[in-house]
């Protein structure tokens, strides 16, 4: 589970009018000779009317300054059954192009603790003070089903944590979404009270598909029970299909991007980053940090001597 085109300014405008040749004087006069009538006199019709244009224009020029061009921001969600690599492929997408991670799952569990830390931890009352969070808490602390809205609410609210300028909003998703409701309900979300545009070009869904009994070798070595495993594999299995099939509608309506991994491609957990990053490296619309720009070799080259370091089961999710 990438900008928007700079309007100039008016006053920008008024000085490159200032720095006109005397031609544009030339044209002056003859539009003002346009409004005398044959003996001289101000035609007062055509200046009327002249009047009434210009007011229309001004107002709605007026109209299209106040209306701002809605947001768009980079969005990449990333799915796949229990310890397909979703964990680690979303730290290294956070760390190699300057996204904001929010692994939903664990940041939902992590909330209903008693002193939640982290980016969980960001949301609290104390921090943005609003009916929601607490409503959330309350649920999760008793096992209440969340719905699809509120999900999406978190997420969005981390998003807009993680920029105070919604057009430069870069967010990796983990391990959503959970269904295609849970998808209807963000694009809810996005479009209506956060105001951003719909999901289209610059959104990347990634499905990460494994062996079953690889990605059981992987739980195993985190200490999770065989029980859990197979009830998670299930439920990935019962809900990716629909997803699929809706990302397929979405790409044809809305140039959704979907990337999938397959199985054979999900063996080595460094060659299957790489993979995912060039597939969306080659996306028109993927945007590369300007602070990036210029490194020596590819992104996995450099950055992923950082998680490596650490043991390779803890990010595997």
């Amino acid at each position: 589970m990438p900008s928007l085109p700079h309007i100039k300014s008016r006053a920008r405008l008024l000085l490159r009018m200032k720095d006109k040749d005397s031609s544009r004087d030339s044209r002056k006069d003859s539009a003002m000779q346009l409004l005398l009538t044959e003996d001289g006199a101000p035609n007062s019709s055509s200046r009327s009317s002249s009047t009434e244009g210009d007011t229309k224009e001004t107002q709605n020029a007026g109209a299209k300054e106040e209306t701002p061009a809605q947001p768009q921001p980079l969005l990449v969600f990333v799915l796949g059954p229990p310890c397909a690599g979703k964990s680690i492929l979303c730290r290294n997408l956070a760390f190699a192009y300057d996204f904001h991670h929010v692994a939903v799952d664990d940041e939902l569990c992590d909330l209903a603790n008693l002193t939640p830390s982290g980016p969980a931890a960001l949301v609290l009352p104390y921090h943005y003070p609003d009916k929601f969070i607490l409503h959330l808490r309350s649920r999760l602390r008793a096992g209440l089903q969340l719905g699809t809205d509120m999900p999406a609410e978190y997420i969005l609210r981390q998003a807009l944590l993680a920029n105070d300028d919604p057009s430069k909003v870069r967010l990796v998703i983990e391990g959503y979404p959970f269904s295609v409701p849970d998808w209807h309900a963000f694009r809810k979300w996005l479009c209506g009270p956060h105001k951003y545009r719909e999901p289209n070009e610059k959104t990347a869904v990634i499905v990460l598909h494994a062996k079953k009994e690889i990605a059981y070798s992987r739980f195993l070595d985190q200490g999770g029970e065989e029980e859990f495993f197979e009830e998670r594999w299930a439920e990935h299995e019962n809900y990716i299909g629909g997803i699929l099939q809706e990302m397929h509608f979405e790409h044809i309506r809305r140039g959704v991007q979907l990337v999938q991994i397959q199985e054979k491609e999900n063996v080595d957990v460094q060659e299957m980053v790489d993979t995912v990053f060039k597939k969306l490296e080659k996306m028109p619309t993927w945007e590369i940090p300007q602070w990036q720009i210029g490194l020596p070799g590819t992104a996995v080259a450099w950055h992923m001597d950082r998680f490596m370091g650490r043991t390779e089961a803890t990010y595997w999710r």
